[in-house]
């Protein structure tokens, strides 16, 4: 039973990182005070300097590829809730980096290469 409640009390994090990751990634402005910029404004970022700072450091990392990183958040915390046989976890749970993983290499791919065609 603890461990039923330490699953719950897992995903419940895991969901809110994912829509504090949502919220501050979907409102990232390149003038806010961040590891990039130097700015003493007010925080546009509607998670405040927290905010500006995670969603600085995905989004000059991993471009477009960030927005996955919730989806896999709240994708594992359903996992973790939901009782499933351990094999099928498991190939859920090397989906999902394996998806970001591919993901990330698709967008360091450039079609202005002329030998990439």
């Amino acid at each position: 039973m603890r461990r039923r409640i330490l699953s719950i009390l897992s995903a419940v994090v895991c969901i809110a990182l994912a829509v504090f990751l949502i919220l501050a990634c979907g409102s990232y402005t390149s003038v806010d005070a961040s590891f990039n910029t130097a700015s003493n404004g007010v925080y546009r970022n509607l998670m405040g300097a927290p905010g500006a700072y995670a969603a600085d450091l995905l989004w000059q990392g991993f471009g477009f590829v960030a927005l996955l990183f919730p989806i896999a958040l709240i994708a594992w915390s359903i996992l973790t809730v939901f009782n499933l046989s351990a094999w099928v976890k498991l190939r859920i749970y090397l989906f999902i980096p394996a998806v970001l993983l591919g993901c990330w290499l698709l967008a360091d791919v450039t079609l202005d290469d002329p030998e990439f065609i």
